[in-house]
């Protein structure tokens, strides 16, 4: 080792140059002091593969490490016993193996004379040495203790909190990762560094554009700052994280990597998410609620003011959630509920919303919520009320499928009121209330009064005798009988009126004033009407065949009594090879009474058509003599509860005489039910009523019967 000084002494001035002199000492001065000035160390070594021998160093090694010039010239093994014995061998052969020419950065731990440990960075260039088996290197050694103690510190407190800490390199792999990141994603340290970030934690559907943004960031020094993303865990789990992300950048200010600090927000987003839910969602059908369909209803109804579009807000009620809750109990109607509005939604999949107002009560919103003004069906607001009215043919279809709750058939009914924008309301809560309204005024089940109607059944028996109903339904498993109509005169057999019986599945029947009523109520009427009026055309048209002439009516339900029905019955009865003269359809007085419009419309269908009307049950209900009159009505049938006191009650023969002469003066037929005397025969016979039926000619027979008592009354009349 040789001092600055001892390397002054030693300058000789060269003759004839006294000026040169001066000047190159004191050139050599000035750098040497400006040497020894530097808060770093240079050195000047020659490095094999077993040491690294000091030429020169620079005084302050002594203030870094405790060891003067001397001590490093006396020993020139000093600097190898220094490095730390782990590093050692890898700072030796990272000296040796320096690319010529070319600057290396290696960082190593030296033990000072005191016994501190000190980080030096080491900063050095190498050049070639004559004996080709060594290099000269020339350095210069930083103290980088403290930053290395503070990165340390910084390491001690990412793995001491409970945040997420990852770095990554320049190339994408990580670098670190603290005890937390390890937990959360059930992963292991040695697992983990070294391993593409990418590739091992950014779910693949985010993984191209996260690398992107990664490698741009490396780049041009741009990251984004904060951020929410996913990490996949070990299991192959996702975890929501909140981030915030630095640059790691080198001493020239290049990013070196990225350090994310992140919080797991997994679970404090599913509460928000839950939270939201039980504010939007019911939680029993998982629909929307009130809140959640109010706002999407304003929001379609802004949407269409803008457009001039229509909008459509349905009102859906479960007709018979009450029945069942009182039979079965609140699980047996909550499952209702929910299997309900699986059946809703399926039959409104087309719909923007599928809403539960609450208790028995849905609502179901037709909207076009997508951008642009072109042609649509919610142009006209005509085409979104059929879309709603499909949607509930729809629901009436699935809903003749039994609900099924602890391996019981339940079956229920549905009613559909229909508001549309904007001409039944320009507000949500005008619309809403103008779908409830219709859904009161909705014919069939849970419309108007006819929701209001009992059945008089215990609430399980009536369910059970729905159930019944649907499978008599299914297996067509209805009789008819038949009960004679005569002429009073001579009990000659001119007509019969096809009476509906029905056997439960014990066998055991049923009476018609139970079954009826319910089958009106839940709209099963329909589909047993249906069969009725073939099963009549079919006899009309058996007994035809076999020569036997007699009129054949058959009750219509106030249910069905509207043009659209009774126009599928003209139609049956022309399939059958009929003419509509050839069955008589029989209606209550307080059908005939109930709708004047709809009234109105059948009573022109049926006379166009020439089919007979019988008004059932007069006296009963409250009709006009004009109504009766634009009825075109065939034959007045004389209510049995009238017929049962005569002749011997002066008020109600006073009533059957009333209707015997009102029958007359709209050119009607009096037709007298109940008789079972002969009195009563009699009576009537002389107040002019010259038709009637009841037990003192026949009970409701078979068909064959009808046919035997036809075919003696033939042979007697031949005789």
């Amino acid at each position: 080792m040789q001092s600055v000084r001892g390397d002054l002494r030693r300058l000789r001035r060269p003759a004839g140059h006294p000026q040169e002199y001066v000047e190159a000492a004191g050139r050599r001065v000035s750098m040497r002091s400006l040497i020894e000035g530097l808060p770093v160390v240079v050195y000047v070594g020659v490095a094999d593969c077993e040491r690294l021998t000091p030429i020169y160093v620079s005084p302050n090694v002594q203030q870094m490490l405790g060891y003067s010039q001397t001590d490093w010239q006396r020993d020139p093994q000093l600097f190898s016993r220094m490095v730390h014995p782990d590093d050692r061998s890898r700072v030796l052969t990272e000296q040796q193996r320096a690319p010529i020419g070319e600057e290396a950065v290696i960082e190593y731990r030296v033990l000072a004379r005191d016994g501190r440990e000190v980080w030096i960075r080491d900063r050095h260039t190498a050049s070639g040495a004559s004996d080709g088996r060594s290099a000269c290197i020339r350095g210069v050694l930083e103290d980088v203790t403290a930053l290395r103690q503070a990165e340390h510190r910084f390491r001690e407190v990412l793995e001491n909190i409970s945040l997420l800490a990852v770095t990554r390199g320049r190339d994408g792999r990580i670098e670190f990762a603290n005890d937390h990141f390890l937990e959360v994603t059930g992963t292991r340290r040695e697992d983990v560094y070294g391993r593409d970030w990418f590739d091992t934690f950014v779910p693949e559907r985010n993984r191209l554009a996260q690398r992107d943004a990664f490698r741009q960031a490396m780049e041009t020094g741009v990251t984004p700052r904060h951020g929410e993303t996913c990490l996949l865990t070990a299991t192959g789990d996702e975890r929501l994280v909140r981030y915030t992300n630095t640059l790691v950048v080198g001493r020239d200010g290049a990013p070196e990597g990225l350090t994310s600090i992140a919080e797991d927000i997994t679970a404090a987003r599913r509460a928000e998410e839950q939270l939201h839910r039980l504010m939007h969602y019911d939680q029993l059908t998982g629909l929307p609620n009130r809140t959640h369909f109010a706002s999407a209803l304003e929001a379609a109804i802004e949407a269409a003011a803008a457009r001039t579009r229509a909008v459509g807000v349905m009102f859906v009620s479960l007709d018979d959630f009450a029945l069942v809750n009182d039979s079965l109990g609140p699980r047996a109607g909550d499952e209702l509920l929910r299997q309900f509005a699986g059946r809703l939604s399926e039959a409104a999949s087309a719909a923007v919303t599928v809403g539960h107002l609450g208790g028995d009560e849905f609502l179901v919103l037709l909207a076009d919520m997508e951008p642009g003004t072109g042609a649509g069906t919610h142009d006209v607001p005509e085409d979104v009320a059929q879309m709603g009215r499909a949607i509930g043919g729809r629901l009436q279809s699935l809903l003749r499928r039994p609900f099924n709750y602890d391996r019981a058939d339940v079956f229920a009914s549905a009613t559909v009121g229909i508001a549309i924008y904007p001409q039944d309301g320009s507000e949500a809560d005008a619309l809403l209330k103008a779908a409830l309204l219709d859904r009161y005024r909705a014919p069939g089940p849970g419309g108007g009064e006819l929701r209001r109607r009992a059945t008089g059944l215990d609430p399980s028996d009536e369910l059970a005798m729905r159930a019944g109903l649907h499978r008599a339904i299914d297996e067509r498993a209805f009789t008819l009988v038949y009960q004679p109509i005569v002429r009073l005169g001579d009990r000659a057999v001119i007509a019969a009126e096809a009476l509906l019986r029905w056997n439960n599945a014990q066998g055991r029947p049923v009476p018609p004033g139970l079954f009826i009523p319910l089958a009106e109520r839940t709209g099963l009427i329909a589909p047993i009407t249906e069969w009725l009026v073939e099963e009549v055309c079919r006899q009309r048209s058996d007994w035809r065949a076999a020569g036997i002439e007699i009129d054949l009516g058959f009750n219509f339900s106030s249910a069905l009594w509207d043009g659209r029905r009774v126009a599928a019955v003209l139609d049956t009865v022309r399939r059958f090879g009929l003419e509509p003269a050839d069955v008589v359809m029989e209606i209550t007085e307080s059908t005939a009474v109930q709708d004047e419009t709809a009234t109105a419309t059948v009573s022109e269908m049926l006379g166009a058509a020439g089919m007979r009307l019988a008004i059932d049950d007069f006296g009963t209900g409250y009709s006009s003599l004009s109504r009766l009159r634009h009825l075109n009505a065939a034959t007045i049938k004389v209510d049995r509860s009238f017929v049962r006191d005569v002749p011997d009650d002066a008020d109600a023969a006073a009533v059957v005489s009333t209707i015997v002469r009102l029958a007359e003066s709209i050119g009607a037929v009096a037709l007298a039910e109940g008789i079972e005397t002969e009195a009563q025969r009699r009576f009537l016979l002389e107040l002019g009523c010259l038709e009637g039926q009841g037990y003192l000619f026949s009970r409701p027979v078979p068909a064959a019967e009808v046919e035997r008592l036809w075919r003696s009354q033939q042979r007697r009349a031949a005789a």
